[in-house]
C-alpha cells in the first residue's frame, strides 16, 4: 500500500512540475503576442491526420 502511495505522490509531482513548465511558457510566449488555442478533446479525431492537414495548408 505504502509502494502504491509513493508513486502516486510523485506521479502528482511530475504533473504539477510540468504544468508550472507549461505556465511559465504560455506567459513568455504571451510577451510576444503568441495566442494559444487549445481545442476540445473528440473522440475518433486522429492528431495525425490533423497535423497532415495543417501541413498541407502551409505548403500552399
Amino acid at each position: 500500500m505504502l509502494e502504491i502511495f509513493i508513486i502516486m505522490i510523485s506521479y502528482l509531482l511530475v504533473v504539477i512540475i510540468k504544468e508550472r513548465n507549461v505556465l511559465k511558457i504560455m506567459r513568455e510566449l504571451g510577451k510576444k503576442g503568441v495566442e494559444i488555442i487549445y481545442f476540445p478533446y473528440t473522440d475518433g479525431t486522429s492528431s495525425s491526420q490533423l497535423r497532415a492537414l495543417i501541413s498541407e495548408k502551409n505548403v500552399d
